[in-house]
This record gives structure tokens, sequence and C-alpha cells, in this order.
């Protein structure tokens, strides 16, 4: 049986909101060619129609979930150097392998893969730092 007395809570929250801001700031930037790719309807003002928190309640609470299996599963003495390559291997045995796969399915164009994958690198990667330096 696991044993998850040595996580500590405010890092997990910590990496979490980190792993948050990171995408806000990823989609910000990559905003235009994701519409693009996603076929997202957008409006006159360039905004997508229709918008809604439900979205982003959700990333929040997937992304807490992420980082507390994160935390669980890396070292309680993981420095970066261990945790980088572990976030890593995670991304690309579970992460990008899942996306690429339901996107291949849903016939959804490479871009949004790519795009989509390397978000989630970003926020294993900006996790796996925020649970180690804290």
């Amino acid at each position: 049986m696991m044993d998850f007395s040595a996580i500590s809570l405010i890092a997990v929250l910590a990496a979490a909101v980190a792993g948050f801001v990171f995408g806000g700031a990823y989609y910000m930037v990559l905003s235009k060619p994701w519409l693009r790719a996603s076929g997202v309807a957008c409006g006159p003002d360039g905004k997508p129609q229709g918008s809604s928190p439900a979205p982003f309640i959700v990333a929040i609470i997937a992304d807490a979930v992420m980082a507390f299996v994160l935390a669980a599963i890396l070292p309680v003495s993981a420095g970066p150097g261990d945790a980088l390559p572990a976030a890593f291997l995670l991304w690309a045995g579970f992460v990008a392998t899942t996306i690429s796969v339901n996107y291949a399915f849903g016939q959804r164009p490479v871009a949004l893969t790519v795009i989509d994958a390397g978000h989630w690198l970003g926020v294993l990667i900006v996790m796996a730092l925020v649970l180690t330096l804290l």
C-alpha cells in the first residue's frame, strides 16, 4: 500500500497553480494556431463563441490531480536532476501516447496534437520543478 504521508499538500497546490499558469501563458502564445487546428468557432472579435468557465474548472482540477500523482511517484528526495527525466518519461509514456491515439482516431490535425501534447509536457516539467524545489 502506498504511503502518501510524505506528500506536501502545499507543494502539490503550488505545482497545480504553476501548471495552470503555465497553460494559460502557453495557450495565449499559441492561441491562433490552436484555434485554427481545433476548429473552434470564433466570433467577429476573434474570441471563441460560447465561452464557459467549465474548461478552466476542469483544467485546475486536472492539474491538481496530476500534481498529486506526480508527487506520489517522485521519490521524496528527488531533485530536479531526477524529477525532470521522470516527468518527461511520464509524458512520453502516458500523455503523448494517449493524446496521439485519441487525436488520430478523431482525425484531428497533427498541429493540434503537437500543440496540446507540448502543453502537457511543459505542465509536467513545471510541476516537477515546483515539487522538487518546495
